[in-house]
């Protein structure tokens, strides 16, 4: 009985630690800029609809991440607008920009994506507005390709 006891207090320990992890933040490593590509279906988007979260992420990454998105907790939504992304590679590096949610698009917007969708020009934003474009103080840091509320 003791050794019972003992062994389920090491196994209800090691489910409190588990659990205790966000997937969300493994997904966040997924999307590290510079994602690097060599054509635009190497860059993809995975949809946060819970947190209201487009990550840009690699083509070979992009089924993980969404499994991850998908075990994250979904109890606790923000309720906001999850961004429209167009994606493309740039020099070997994916690029992100937001669609505007006010345009009329020619197809619905296919949510997760990987490469370009049909969207016009005009209703991009500039890649100087990416979110993850931001400075941060340490050379060393890599800004994020995540992409947060908002249209």
């Amino acid at each position: 009985m003791i050794k019972v006891a003992a062994w389920f207090s090491l196994l209800a320990g090691s489910a409190a630690v588990a659990c205790g992890d966000d997937p969300r933040e493994e997904a966040s490593q997924y999307a590290t800029d510079p994602v690097a590509c060599a054509q635009d279906s190497d860059c993809c988007v995975v949809n946060d609809g819970c947190q209201s979260t487009a990550y840009l992420v690699a083509s070979k990454d992009a089924s993980k991440v969404a499994s991850l998105i998908a075990s994250a907790d979904g109890t606790t939504c923000n309720r906001c607008i999850t961004p429209m992304l167009q994606v493309s590679c740039v020099s070997g590096a994916c690029v992100g920009e937001r669609i505007d949610i006010t345009c009329a698009l020619p197809v619905p917007y296919p949510g997760n994506h990987c490469g370009r969708v049909d969207v016009p020009s005009s209703c991009l934003s500039s890649p100087a507005s990416h979110d993850a474009l931001s400075k941060l103080p340490t050379e060393t840091s890599k800004p994020l390709a995540i992409f947060k509320c908002g249209g």
